[in-house]
């Protein structure tokens, strides 16, 4: 699909170069220019000042063009050739500064500048506007010089539309989003039509997580120009942000029609695909740039977690290793050791899943659910002593544990014979949920194998008398956990030689299970033998 509109892309440009007038083209490069698609504008402004060589603005948005493609060498002979086409023009001189500003070299910047002011004129503000451009629009920004620059424009015309849209600029450079804001909306107030401005504050409250206000500047600007790849590309990521994944796709989905396909579109593109499970397109997008761009190593990533997901294991393992080691360290998510971990476990090698698992968790501290999934695979595998091990990590992880994760730490300690431990945990159970069965059973285990077989001091008597407290209320489904409080107490009764009372719980247990032999035979053993020996 993305093959499809990138090439309609290319041969729209191409009708636009051969069939259309300069004029035309002008209107088309600016067009394409407004909606950052900087590849196909820096094609069309070449073709303009091809037939209109004394045309000085199409060079100095030809060069702007490529600085936002960080084409800076290129840029600097368009801005040159700007100058030849018109010595009078004063922006191609900004744009020559902008380039000396990226290349470090603050000395002509000034002496640029310093042209382009004695061209302009005192009383051009739009001088200022060029020259903030010329701070923010390249790789190395200095937004607070820019806005130094734009208040001297404000002191000329403070009802300057464009000023105010280069202040929010540099304002969201700094990340002060509510100054940003504050200036979009007085460009606005001073342009009305200026619909790019609502776009630009989409962006910033997406920023600042304030998505409603988001939501509605969006539909504002794509009201007015519902093609407005900024907006939509905006409103895409919106939709991301707030996990609506089938809206952010097919927003974006319209934003690639309008937009340059590049390899960072359709990368992001294969993302949506992605989160929205078409994990097989998904696939086919990746293998597209892989090939166009072997070095884009990003793309081993999603394929490795694709592949994960439609179950091809050895070919998801592959991706991602060749992702580690081709990443930055700084550039590798939790996410990535995750997936890795995951792809081991599907293969049986239980070591690589726990060891990339620990590098997730370390990386990405609040991937505590990995914790759990570890803890899990060790009770499977019966080694309770590391499986109460990571049960408690999980638990002093969480400012707020749940009982599912105490009962499970208590069952492990359980089963590695850890029984003072295991109570400390079935304690917590019993303290969030008192009413809660199973906290008391298991306390009574606990404390059953606790006490001294030999001499007993009923230390699980009162757990197992919660039990059935509870337990009776609804006989039949606490069945089990009633009879195994009921054999508790006749078992204890026998060993403290209360005999009466022993018999008493087993006849309370052959109640609820009138077909148990063994209850009638131990109620019989009581009565002939131990009762009859004990006289």
């Amino acid at each position: 699909m993305s093959s499809t509109i990138k090439l309609k892309t290319l041969l729209s440009a191409v009708f636009v170069l051969f069939f259309l007038s300069a004029s035309a083209q002008m209107n088309e490069a600016q067009k394409a220019y407004q909606n950052e698609n900087y590849r196909l504008s820096s094609t069309l402004f070449a073709s303009v000042c091809k037939q209109e060589p004394a045309n000085a603005e199409a060079f100095y948005l030809w060069g702007n063009a490529l600085c936002f493609l960080s084409n800076y060498d290129s840029a600097l002979i368009v801005y040159q050739q700007g100058v030849k086409a018109n010595d009078k023009y004063a922006q191609n001189y900004c744009g020559l500064a902008k380039v000396a500003l990226h290349n470090k070299d603050q000395v002509k910047s000034i002496e640029y500048f310093k042209e382009a002011r004695n061209l302009a004129g005192n009383k051009d503000v739009n001088y200022y506007v060029w020259v903030a451009d010329a701070y923010i629009n390249q790789d190395n920004p200095n937004a607070q010089e820019a806005i130094n620059q734009l208040k001297k424009g404000l002191e000329i015309n403070y009802k300057n539309a464009d000023i105010y849209m280069m202040l929010g600029d540099a304002n969201f450079q700094l990340q002060n989003g509510g100054e940003a804001v504050t200036n979009y909306e007085l460009a606005l107030q001073y342009n009305p039509a200026l619909y790019s401005a609502n776009s630009k504050i989409g962006i910033v409250w997406t920023y600042a997580r304030k998505y409603t206000e988001s939501l509605t500047a969006f539909q504002k600007a794509l009201t007015v120009n519902q093609e407005f790849a900024p907006a939509l590309r905006g409103l895409s990521d919106l939709y991301y942000a707030t996990g609506q994944y089938d809206k952010a796709k097919e927003t974006f989905e319209s934003y690639m029609k309008v937009a340059y396909l590049d390899n960072d579109v359709r990368y992001q593109y294969a993302q949506l695909l992605f989160l929205n499970k078409d994990y097989t397109a998904a696939l086919n997008l990746i293998n597209e740039v892989k090939t166009a761009q072997p070095d884009k190593y990003v793309m081993n990533r999603l394929a490795g977690y694709s592949y994960y997901e439609i179950g091809e294991f050895d070919k998801g393992i592959q991706e991602l290793n060749l992702f580690f080691s081709k990443a930055d360290p700084k550039r590798i998510l939790g996410s990535d050791y995750e997936y890795l971990g995951k792809l081991y476990q599907k293969k049986g090698n239980d070591s690589l899943f726990i060891l990339n698992y620990e590098k997730a968790i370390a990386l990405d501290t609040t991937k505590r659910e990995l914790i759990g999934e570890i803890a899990v695979l060790y009770y499977q595998k019966k080694n309770y002593g590391k499986a109460a091990e990571y049960y408690d990590r999980k638990i002093k992880s969480s400012s707020k544990p749940t009982i599912q994760e105490y009962f499970k730490l208590g069952q492990s300690y359980y089963f590695d014979s850890s029984y003072v431990k295991a109570d400390s945990a079935f304690i917590w159970v019993t303290e969030l949920s008192n009413a809660w069965v199973q906290g008391h059973l298991w306390r009574g285990r606990c404390n059953q194998s606790i006490d001294n077989p030999d001499a007993p001091q009923g230390l699980a008597s009162p757990h197992y008398t919660k039990v059935i407290e509870l337990g009776l209320a609804d006989s039949v489904k606490y069945k089990k956990e009633l009879l195994e409080s009921y054999q508790y107490f006749g078992n204890y009764n026998i060993l403290i030689t209360n005999y009466s009372e022993a018999i008493a719980n087993y006849e309370k247990a052959l109640s609820l299970d009138p077909e148990n032999a063994s209850f009638k035979e131990t109620i019989d053993y009581i009565k002939n033998t131990l009762m009859k020996n004990k006289k």
